[in-house]
């Protein structure tokens, strides 16, 4: 069989157009993407990449700079899996690809994840600072709601912390996909339901703690139906956003009835976890 050819699109874009970019490059079959500081490579079939596609894409974000490369077949597949490393997400989980073996994890909580077209590897600031506070705030039997679920990494790590059950959403299929296998490999299938889907089409009521790793734009406006499905005293954890949009938030957060009990960041992304009164 012959090998195929991959390219390799590497683009200059904040890291707030990412996730617009990657929803864009989803449609045209990219089976890959990787965040490197400001710089987001896009991994797709050469036959799949034409000159209309390459159009749409300068028409959609003109001013995005990007450069395209070839990568043959055995190269591309050497260079996702090294790519990835096991890391010590927080002080307690440890998170690590199928194909890094950890010897020694000295108690810590181990993550197996493979991602496929999502984020979610313990890498990221957003992902590290949700599981710092979901360590702090997710307890024995809670029941979980995880929006934006990508490799499924948070609703994993909450049957892990002890939660009795997460249901994990996604509007995106392919974070669907990649989430269904991780939960198998990670062997709590039982535990945790996976949809496709938003927070609209949710059935379950009273959970103990929402997880929202998504930019403010998608997290502020649903702010409302969060806080319809959270018990009184109920948690919510929320990632994914920038210290400079801070007072947005924050002045948000205040026309609810919702409580900031604690803040924390890295770098420049900020994480909260709010209380319902």
């Amino acid at each position: 069989m012959k090998a195929k050819t991959y390219l390799e699109l590497s683009f200059s874009v904040s890291e707030q157009q990412q996730e617009l970019l990657i929803a864009f490059l989803s449609q045209f079959g990219f089976e890959g993407f990787w965040e490197d500081n400001k710089v987001l490579k896009a991994y797709v079939e050469k036959e799949k990449w034409n000159e209309n596609s390459h159009s749409l894409l300068k028409e959609q974000f003109p001013e995005i700079q990007f450069s395209i490369s070839e990568i043959p077949n055995q190269d591309w597949n050497k260079e996702w899996e090294n790519s990835i490393e096991p890391i010590l997400a927080t002080e307690k989980i440890l998170v690590r690809p199928s194909w890094k073996k950890v010897e020694n994890n000295d108690g810590k909580l181990v993550i197996t994840i493979d991602p496929k077209m999502s984020f979610g590897t313990g890498h990221h600031e957003t992902t590290r600072l949700m599981l710092q506070l979901m360590e702090k705030y997710v307890k024995p039997n809670d029941f979980v709601l995880d929006l934006g679920t990508g490799t499924g990494i948070l609703a994993i790590a909450a049957i892990k912390l002890d939660a009795k059950k997460c249901i994990a959403v996604d509007n995106d299929e392919w974070s669907i996909e990649n989430t269904k296998e991780n939960v198998v490999v990670n062997k709590v299938e039982n535990l945790i339901d996976v949809f496709h889907g938003t927070i609209e089409t949710v059935r379950e009521n009273n959970f103990d703690v929402i997880l929202a790793n998504i930019q403010s734009s998608i997290i502020l406006p649903i702010l409302p139906i969060m806080i319809s499905k959270i018990k009184p005293n109920g948690k919510i954890l929320l990632s994914g956003l920038l210290k400079e949009e801070r007072e947005k938030i924050l002045f948000s957060l205040s026309e609810t009835s919702l409580n900031v009990n604690e803040e924390i960041s890295e770098n420049e992304w900020i994480a909260f976890c709010v209380i319902r009164n």
